[in-house]
């Protein structure tokens, strides 16, 4: 049976064969350093000694391992969430097409714009006036411009349903 997805890393690079080897030496060592043991106690020790170098290294580098993949993960899908503000592609597909029509409306009509903008911040029909962000309905009269001209290509009076 084959396994489905991507393999989880924890405790990732050590084989088995590191911790094991390390747990051996650690119970070879402690063997050796009895005092019924048939060797000399400092050969126990080092055989001990041994042991839990490997065992901590192994540790040590599975630790490691593990924190390393995650973190690039985490990176990975920082970097991709602070390119798009975590929005889809598609949200910000049709965010950043808005602000290139907004601009070109800006470009093409500037003093009807900003006093369209500045007219819209000083009635503040949606209550977004806190009186030092003066570019709040920039967004708001780059839509309504080109909405007015179909009204006037009509021949009709009444603009406010665009306004609204």
């Amino acid at each position: 049976m084959q396994l489905q997805g991507p393999r989880k890393t924890f405790l990732a690079r050590p084989f088995w064969r590191d911790y094991l080897l390390g747990c051996v030496l650690i119970g070879l060592g402690f063997m050796l350093t009895s005092p019924v043991a048939p060797v000399h106690r400092g050969v126990g020790i080092v055989v001990l000694a041994f042991g839990a170098a490997i065992f901590l290294c192994a540790i040590g580098w599975s630790v490691y391992s593990t924190w390393w993949s995650w973190r690039s993960r985490n990176l990975e899908s920082m970097d991709k969430a602070e390119a798009s503000n975590g929005w889809s592609p598609e949200v910000m597909e049709k965010v950043n097409k808005d602000r290139a029509a907004r601009e070109l409306v800006r470009k093409q009509y500037p003093r009807l714009f900003s006093a369209l903008s500045s007219a819209m911040f000083q009635h503040d029909p949606i209550g977004i006036n806190f009186g030092n962000n003066t570019d709040e309905y920039d967004a708001e009269a780059g839509t309504v411009i080109p909405r007015l001209k179909d009204c006037l290509e009509r021949f009709s009076d009444d603009c406010t349903p665009i306004l609204r």
